[in-house]
């Protein structure tokens, strides 16, 4: 069998794995001697590494504890349009190599060569920056050799993500649900949105599902409605203010909103938020991808499975609270349907079964927008909890029962009205 090929980012890390520990280098990637032999003769082959460069290990200098790669230490590069980025710190990492051009020449597809010319950099350096931007959560896509900076993100069902969710021993599934947050308006009910948490905890769910939307982003007809300020503000503030109570929610990302600093700056937002929690110190937030994910749900004693789609759609509301649901189901492909699917995006809170579908809109802990009045939208504030059971012999989803709990306001926004000025004066809830 023919040898693969090596990448030029092995031939970089086999380099600066060379530079660092000499002929010993290879302990570094995880890879044997001859191995590690082969990756640097290609590197001398392809530029990234000079014979002259080699250097003598001292036997007692202590070897870093480095499982597998040379480790590329970034903070979040600022260079993305300071107005949507929010005044991040540079890069540390990247050098000589300007993020601001970076993205500009990311906006095409460029080889490696093409890119360290266009950069006035050694190739080492820019494979450097990109791996800068990836740690930092940016969408820099790779294929025949070619890198650039991704703004039209593919679904996560499409690229081909996998998710698990086994069930309790008697063969059933609860979880909460809870979409359309968004967390950085000042029409966000964080009040509901902890109570929501309350029940979850108080049931004693498995885990919670999120449909996206979880921050509020900013567009001309939003601006005046923010607390929040900024794609990193707003992450931040997400990852301060979702509640805590020892469960895990796994959240898809919508292609509006919090899809607008994808569209626009090339980041993966959902992966970015995921570590703004980890930087919170938080593990209790699960990136799901873009736009809708399949769960698979494996029945833990037969090991039967079946389908469980969380899914941010598109389009607006219509005439009946269930018609977009209806077609949304109704558009699937033979073959294609899951056993059930959360769907966010409309605001709207309903349980259904279409086409044999256990279908849930997940509501939404905002209150109504001056947008929202200006389209007549209707928002449903609220969340829940499902429990499905699961036959262990087919994998069929053969029950399904759904608490829903919606909020109300006694009246319209209190005492006070919303202005571009000031904040909202929420009223008591009924």
């Amino acid at each position: 069998m023919p040898t693969p090929a090596l990448s030029d980012a092995q031939c970089h890390q086999a380099a600066e794995a060379y530079r660092r520990r000499g002929t010993r280098g290879g302990s570094l990637l995880g890879i044997g001697e001859s191995a590690f032999s082969r990756r640097i003769q290609a590197a001398i082959d392809r530029g990234f590494l000079d014979r002259s460069e080699r250097r003598t290990l001292p036997e007692d200098e202590p070897m870093p504890d480095i499982p597998g790669a040379i480790p590329v230490v970034i903070r979040p590069p600022r260079a993305y349009s300071a107005d949507l980025m929010g005044g991040l710190d540079e890069p540390e990492h990247v050098a000589a190599v300007s993020a601001e051009t970076l993205r500009k020449v990311l906006a095409k597809r460029h080889t490696l060569p093409e890119l360290a010319e266009k950069l006035g950099a050694s190739k080492g350096m820019a494979l450097d920056a990109i791996d800068a931007l990836r740690q930092a959560g940016y969408a820099v896509h790779e294929d025949a050799g070619a890198y650039w900076l991704d703004t039209s993100p593919r679904s996560s069902v499409d690229v081909g993500m996998k998710h698990e969710y086994r069930s309790r021993p008697d063969g059933s599934y609860v979880f909460g649900f809870t979409s359309d947050n968004h967390i950085g308006s000042k029409y966000a009910r964080h009040d509901c949105l902890e109570l929501l948490f309350d029940r979850f905890a108080e049931i004693g769910v498995d885990r919670v599902f999120n449909a996206g939307n979880w921050i509020d982003g900013e567009a001309s007809f939003n601006k005046h409605d923010l607390v929040a300020h900024g794609m990193h503000q707003q992450c931040t503030l997400l990852a301060k203010s979702w509640p805590q109570r020892g469960l895990t929610t796994y959240a898809v990302t919508g292609d509006d909103h919090e899809g607008w600093y994808a569209q626009k700056e090339g980041v993966d937002i959902g992966r970015y938020a995921e570590r703004c929690f980890q930087d919170a110190g938080r593990d209790d937030w699960v990136d799901l991808g873009f736009m809708e994910a399949d769960i698979r749900l494996i029945h833990s004693g037969s090991g039967a499975h079946n389908r469980l789609r969380v899914a941010h759609p598109g389009g607006g509301s219509a005439y009946a609270t269930s018609y977009a649901p209806q077609k949304y189901l109704e558009s699937l492909q033979g073959g294609d349907k899951p056993g059930a699917v959360l769907l966010g995006h409309w605001h709207k809170l309903e349980f259904l079964n279409i086409r044999g579908v256990w279908v849930i809109q997940t509501g939404c802990t905002q209150d109504q927008t001056p947008f929202g009045r200006k389209r007549r939208l209707d928002f449903q504030v609220g969340g829940g909890v499902c429990r499905l059971q699961q036959d262990p012999k087919t994998g069929a989803l053969t029950s399904c029962t759904v608490e829903l709990m919606q909020f109300f306001n006694r009246e319209y926004y209190g005492s006070g009205r919303w202005s571009h000025h000031a904040g909202v004066t929420m009223a008591e809830r009924a």
